[in-house]
């Protein structure tokens, strides 16, 4: 699992710009923040398991990521977006 993470990751560090914005859908634990945070300008999580979001907040909250979670019928922001950025309520 980590050398699959590590690759996706990789990936996506190799294209990605300081100006760009990036989401992530399905971040389970939020691994990925360590990698991508630093990296792009926005990153933005979607989860569609309410604990997940809070644990990878309280983990790894910093001011370049935001986290939000979809219940199956609208998405919840744990965090407000970037003034720059839209978002869905």
């Amino acid at each position: 699992m980590r050398l699959r993470h590590e690759y996706a990751y990789g990936v996506v560090r190799e294209l990605a710009r300081p100006t760009d914005r990036v989401l992530e859908v399905g971040f389970g634990e939020g691994y990925g923040t360590t990698f991508m945070s630093d990296l792009v300008e926005g990153y933005t999580r979607l989860e569609v398991s309410q604990e997940a979001v809070e644990h990878a907040e309280a983990k790894d909250g910093r001011r370049s990521v935001s986290f939000h979670w979809y219940d199956g019928l609208r998405f919840r922001s744990t965090t407000p977006p970037p003034a720059s950025s839209s978002h869905c309520r």
